[in-house]
């Protein structure tokens, strides 16, 4: 219940957790249909906390949270419900809020976007950011 307490988990989480600590299979299975009856574990749920907690300043791509979902035992189907409402405006507005946390300057472009992509932001996402951040390529070449 501690582990629980601390943040919602995913149930392969927890299974892989209490058979590492040497509970039977059956066991392990036994207890998560008990804790999931009881709604003390419920992956949906779990993977909308996974995705509000990499907001902010620890934003991150629909691309990146769901290899962090699927890593941490979410289905597809429960990783996809948790991005589905993630609009492409809603995916820029995020990339551009990582830009303005870190403070670019105007000559940092590649590394804005190198930054971006570390965060799994999609390709198209990363061109319309840096575009609006810096303006387009033609802008910047005119400057120099």
């Amino acid at each position: 219940m501690r582990r629980l307490a601390a943040r919602d988990r995913f149930a392969p989480e927890l299974r892989a957790w209490l058979v590492g600590k040497g509970v039977s299979e059956q066991v392990a299975d036994a207890v998560l249909d008990h804790l999931r009856r009881r709604r003390f574990v419920d992956d949906d749920r779990a993977a909308e906390g996974v995705v509000r907690a990499a907001s902010g300043k620890r934003a991150k791509g629909r691309e990146r949270l769901r290899a962090d979902l699927l890593r941490r035992g979410a289905d597809a189907d429960t990783a996809d419900r948790a991005l589905g409402g993630r609009t492409d405006e809603e995916e820029l507005q995020t990339a551009l809020g990582c830009l303005e946390a870190r403070r670019f300057g105007p000559g940092d472009r590649a590394k804005a976007a190198r930054f971006l992509a570390g965060r799994g932001f999609e390709e198209e996402t990363i061109r319309r950011a840096i575009e609006e951040r810096f303006g387009s390529e033609e802008d910047a070449d005119a400057w120099t």
